[in-house]
């Protein structure tokens, strides 16, 4: 049994920070995060490290429409990235090699994937 939670680009949701806190609503490692972020370019306040993944319905997604892996998910309607002909493709790759994450991330996505049908 998995712990795990893959986002369309296939980050595991479960260890991402944002997600904790949110999840534990903790504010001390909002504060942490949001700090720990704002060297990378984040610009939002620590109320604003809030995130149960970026296809939840009940809370918006930190990154929400800004992530472009997100919004082309969406505008494919595929589940993930590994179910778009066209994986991986620049968008995808540019975000794993920005988040340091790609063979994390791919491996999680290969996890996913299904056999072809056998016809049974």
């Amino acid at each position: 049994m998995s712990d795990k939670i893959i986002a369309p680009c296939g980050l595991d949701c479960a260890t991402c920070p944002a997600y904790t806190a949110t999840v534990k609503d903790d504010d001390e490692l909002r504060a942490e995060t949001a700090k720990q972020w704002a060297a990378h370019g984040f610009e939002g306040r620590p109320e604003d490290v809030n995130c149960l993944g970026c296809m939840s319905a009940e809370a918006p997604a930190i990154f929400g429409d800004h992530c472009l892996v997100r919004k082309c998910v969406v505008e494919r309607g595929v589940e993930t990235c590994m179910d778009c002909g066209e994986f991986a493709c620049t968008t995808l790759e540019k975000h794993w090699d920005f988040l340091g994450k790609k063979d994390e991330a791919r491996a999680n996505l290969e996890s996913l994937r299904r056999p072809p049908d056998a016809g049974g």
